[in-house]
C-alpha cells in the first residue's frame, strides 16, 4: 500500500498539469476560439459573455455567409477538441513513460469527457426540442430540415464522434495499462 501511496503523490503534479490546461479549454478557450473562428469566417454580432464560470460565444450567422463557413463556426468548438485530443495523443505516442505521459493521458480523457457531455446536451436539446442555445441546436436550426431529417442528422453525429471516443479512449487504455 505504501508504494501506491507514493505513486499517486508522485502523479499530483502530472494530475494537476492535465487538469489545468483541459479545464481551461473546456471554460474558455473553445469559446474564444469559436469567436475567433467566427470572426476570421464572417460571423457578425460577435461578443463573449460570461455566464457563470463558463465562456459563451456570441454571435449570428449572416444570411450571405457560405453554408461551410457557418458549418465551421457552429461546430468549432468540437473540433477543436477533436484537433486537441489528437494533438495530445501525438504527444502521447512520442513521449516516454511519466510525468509528461500521465499530464497527457488526463488532458485527453477529459477532453474526451467534455465531447460527451457536450454531444449528450446538444443531442438532448434537439431531441425534446428544447431552448438551451446549444451549438448543436444552432446548427440543426441553421441548416433546416425536417425534424426526422435532424433526427438522422443528430444520430450520424453521435455515431461518428462515439466511434472517435472509442478509438481514443481503446488508444488511452493502451497506455494506462503499460
Amino acid at each position: 500500500m505504501e508504494k501506491q501511496d507514493g505513486k499517486l503523490v508522485k502523479n499530483k503534479p502530472a494530475l494537476i498539469a492535465g487538469i489545468l490546461p483541459a479545464l481551461f479549454f473546456v471554460l474558455y478557450g473553445n469559446e474564444l476560439l469559436q469567436t475567433l473562428s467566427g470572426y476570421l469566417l464572417g460571423a457578425s454580432g460577435i461578443n463573449i459573455e460570461f455566464n457563470y464560470l463558463f465562456a459563451v460565444a456570441v454571435y449570428t450567422i449572416p444570411d450571405q455567409m457560405q453554408d461551410f463557413s457557418a458549418y465551421l463556426v457552429l461546430l468549432s468548438p468540437v473540433l477543436i477538441s477533436l484537433i486537441l485530443i489528437q494533438i495530445a495523443s501525438l504527444f502521447l505516442q512520442k513521449v516516454p513513460l511519466g510525468f509528461y505521459r500521465y499530464t497527457f493521458m488526463i488532458f485527453q480523457l477529459i477532453m474526451l469527457g467534455y465531447i460527451l457531455l457536450y454531444l449528450l446536451f446538444g443531442t438532448i436539446s434537439v431531441l425534446l426540442k428544447l431552448k438551451w442555445d446549444t451549438d448543436i441546436q444552432k446548427f440543426i436550426e441553421f441548416i433546416g430540415l425536417d425534424y426526422p431529417v435532424n433526427l438522422l442528422i443528430v444520430f450520424l453525429m453521435i455515431f461518428i464522434i462515439g466511434l472517435f471516443i472509442n478509438f481514443n479512449a481503446k488508444r488511452v487504455s493502451v497506455f494506462i495499462n503499460k
